[in-house]
């Protein structure tokens, strides 16, 4: 491949990003401080949105932009049917939910344990599905019309 590409890390602390040629060379670079979720649980999505936009605008324009690539360790972000987001993000140290999950029967979880492919019972999209429909019942359906019989027990 010849060109750029553009690389961002959007990290715990900040939004890293630089233009780099197909040999290697770093031809610019730009961080900014995140403003939210620097503790790695929550985060705002609009200012993670909107730093993520800032960050890329401040690099020059690239030659022969080939590509952008994106390294993230957001966790989970609920969104609705219109993809807005439906509360805060979450980062790693998310924990919303995972009370509610292990109050589940012990077979329903060792199953989604098994099929997600994780050794316990952590934060994570199922997680934070059951934090929101334990807080609100509207909060749940705006994501999620149907549960299906295994997620009940």
């Amino acid at each position: 491949m010849s060109g750029s590409v553009i690389a961002v890390d959007v990290g715990t602390s900040g939004v890293r990003a630089a233009v780099i040629t197909s040999g290697g060379q770093i031809l610019a670079s730009r961080h900014l401080p995140r403003g939210s979720g620097v503790r790695g649980d929550l985060f705002d999505c609009d200012t993670l949105h909107q730093e993520f936009l800032e960050t890329i605008a401040a690099l020059p324009a690239p030659p022969d932009c080939q590509a952008l690539c994106i390294a993230a360790h957001i966790g989970t972000v609920a969104v609705d049917e219109r993809l807005r987001p439906v509360g805060p993000g979450g980062g790693w140290a998310d924990s919303r939910g995972v009370g509610e999950l292990s109050a589940r029967p012990q077979e329903v979880v060792r199953r989604l344990l098994r099929t997600a492919g994780r050794p316990t019972a952590t934060a994570g999209a199922v997680a934070c599905l059951l934090g929101l429909g334990a807080r609100s019942v509207a909060g749940s359906r705006r994501f999620s019309r149907r549960r299906t019989s295994w997620w009940r027990g």
